[in-house]
């Protein structure tokens, strides 16, 4: 599961999971990994990014912080929450 959409700069990350506290998991919030190693996330807050699924269903989100302080994982708020089923899946960051 999972394609990676066309990115403006090349930018891309795997979802790793919903946000999560003790007692709640967020689930229009998700960590994305991202596999650049130069790229900081500190720099990409506000970024759309885009998920394609393996049936062409497009989400889009936004990149809402950073988290943990090395800044390659940041915290993306989709609208619409995406399926329980793109964890593990590509996404590209424009």
């Amino acid at each position: 599961m999972g394609g990676v959409g066309s990115g403006g700069d090349g930018v891309r990350g795997v979802i790793l999971g919903y946000a999560r506290s003790k007692a709640r998991t967020y689930t229009n919030v998700v960590l994305v990994k991202l596999l650049d190693s130069k790229v900081n996330g500190h720099n990409l807050v506000g970024r759309r990014v885009i998920l394609v699924d393996s049936h062409g269903n497009k989400y889009i989100g936004k990149i809402v912080g950073v988290h943990g302080s090395k800044g390659d994982v940041v915290r993306v708020r989709f609208k619409p929450n995406i399926p329980g089923q793109a964890i593990n899946s590509l996404v590209s960051i424009e």
